[in-house]
């Protein structure tokens, strides 16, 4: 089991580059760094996740480490939706539409596509009630912060001059912070509210880079106290996770938020992305989304973990990839308003 977290880290550090000495890279989110993260992010949460089903003492660590490559999606989401706001016209028309369909829509198809190999395997049907009970909350947080995004720069933005201006901003930060304490009194599953601030931080990032980039550009100094930082709120999350609000919504957040400060700094320093890192983060939603249904079927027919964590994987980027290459062609056919069917006359 060894061999998946070393062979990981050396396919994340393949290639890449270490910027001169007293230099720094000013455009850290460039479309080949966040393809890149998010392919990262995408199988570290599916490592993750294996060693929680297989409870391997080397992979678990992975799992509990889940909650902050989360947030990297949050910090890249919240980036994203800011800067398209920032420099394309007429952005949030259809905004809700669009953002709604590509996150759904996948969803949907793993969703039935599972449902029927369960079906195949063992003849029993699930109910449309098991779409909403087996879809990973993240989608449905994310679809939230869709709203609230739109919300505040479209709805209120009409009324109240704060398009322009970190007022937005703010005020998305304030819905995420009620958010957060609600669901904790809800008493909902511990991650919807680990990693939100990571959103409200990436459009803040967006609208300041200048400024992140004077406090993050890196030295020995902050790094070391943003390590010893994130060091002290994972020791809280795991000491007192379980036993009060400390460690359930101050410890995880901080955690969450600090570890895409780390990111951001270390990315000042060094470029990432290599040909397959960006592979996996083309079809990083795929994989996030199959791999949970991978698992839950193979655990029931793989007893050996190696030959199951392997499997795992290997399905899971397959499906992913062709999940991914489906969708594309299907967009790319949209978006030239040409029929579907006239795909193989061409």
């Amino acid at each position: 089991m060894f061999m998946i977290p070393i062979c990981w880290i050396l396919l994340i550090l393949l290639k890449s580059k270490c910027a001169a000495k007293n230099q720094v890279n000013s455009q850290i989110f460039t479309l080949r760094q966040t393809t890149a993260l998010r392919g990262i992010c995408a199988v570290e949460i599916m490592i993750g996740h294996i060693g929680l089903a297989t409870e391997n003492w080397v992979l678990f660590p992975h799992r509990k480490a889940g909650i902050l490559f989360v947030g990297i999606f949050f910090l890249l989401s919240g980036y994203g939706l800011s800067y398209g706001l920032s420099h394309k016209e007429n952005y949030l028309k259809s905004f809700l539409v669009k953002r709604v369909s590509k996150i759904l829509l996948p969803v949907l198809v793993v969703w039935f596509v599972a449902c029927c190999i369960q079906y195949f395997l063992e003849n029993s049907l699930q109910g449309f009630r098991s779409f909403f009970q087996t879809t990973n909350w993240y989608v449905w947080e994310l679809l939230g912060c869709y709203l609230c995004f739109w919300l505040v720069y479209y709805f209120i933005g009409k009324k109240v001059a704060i398009r322009k201006f970190e007022w937005g901003g703010v005020l998305i930060l304030c819905c995420s912070v009620i958010f957060i304490i609600v669901a904790y009194c809800m008493d909902l599953d511990k991650p919807w509210y680990g990693s939100t601030l990571c959103f409200p931080l990436g459009i803040f990032y967006q609208q300041h880079e200048k400024w992140f980039e004077k406090i993050l550009r890196p030295s020995l100094i902050k790094i070391s106290l943003l390590f010893l930082i994130e060091g002290c709120a994972m020791f809280a999350f795991f000491a007192t996770g379980n036993t009060g609000w400390f460690g359930d919504l101050a410890a995880r957040n901080i955690a969450s938020v600090v570890f895409c400060l780390i990111t951001i700094s270390l990315l000042y320093k060094f470029q990432i992305g290599n040909v397959i890192s960006n592979w996996l983060g083309k079809c990083s939603y795929e994989i996030y989304l199959i791999h949970f249904y991978v698992i839950v079927i193979l655990q029931k027919y793989i007893d050996n973990q190696l030959l199951f964590s392997f499997s795992v994987i290997i399905i899971t980027l397959g499906l992913a990839y062709t999940a991914y290459s489906i969708r594309t062609l299907i967009e790319t056919r949209l978006e030239r308003n040409q029929p579907i069917h006239d795909i193989n006359n061409q």
